[in-house]
């Protein structure tokens, strides 16, 4: 998806200031709660969108409704931006957001689609692996699919690996049985 150069000039500037003030998590998970309170809640998207409330008004406002649910620096870029493509804005700048946190937690999302369930050191193990090979720190969500036969396919990020280890797993079962 290419990004508009708008939502990347106000990710990098939020993440800046962010990284600043030591909150660049706050700041993600600010972002979030938005995108979801915009998602699902019809009078918060108006509010949002409104031209008629004054920016000052629509900062204050938000610090009543979002109180400690939203760090101060999304409320502020909340209540500066307007325009007919208020959401579309907050959407692309929320996901870079989450890309430049991540990025700067030296972090990655990978699923695991497994043909049985693993247990909770098979599970430990397999992070551990992927975190050496990787070399940065996984957040890793683990989803049995009983249709996958014999392996294992993984989800990092957008890029999906489809790697038949199942000998890699009757290793791992065997080394962790063995211990």
């Amino acid at each position: 998806m290419k990004h508009n150069l708008k939502p990347n000039q106000y990710a990098t500037a939020l993440i800046e200031v962010a990284e600043q003030l030591g909150a660049t998590q706050e700041v993600g998970a600010s972002f979030h709660v938005v995108e979801n309170l915009i998602r699902t809640n019809a009078q918060f998207r108006s509010f949002i969108l409104s031209k008629r409330i004054p920016s000052d008004q629509k900062k204050q406002s938000l610090v009543a409704i979002l109180g400690e649910s939203c760090h101060l620096i999304v409320i502020e870029f909340l209540g500066m931006i307007s325009g007919a493509q208020t959401i579309k804005l907050i959407r692309e700048t929320g996901e870079m957001i989450q890309e430049k946190v991540k990025d700067s937690l030296n972090k990655i999302s990978v699923t695991a689609h497994v043909a049985e369930a693993l247990s909770e050191s098979e599970t430990d193990h397999l992070k551990l692996s992927l975190d050496t090979i990787l070399e940065k720190s996984t957040d890793l969500n683990v989803s049995v699919d009983p249709e996958l036969v014999g392996g294992i396919k993984l989800r990092i990020e957008n890029i999906f690996l489809d790697a038949s280890i199942q000998n890699k797993l009757n290793e791992l079962r065997s080394d962790l049985m063995q211990s």
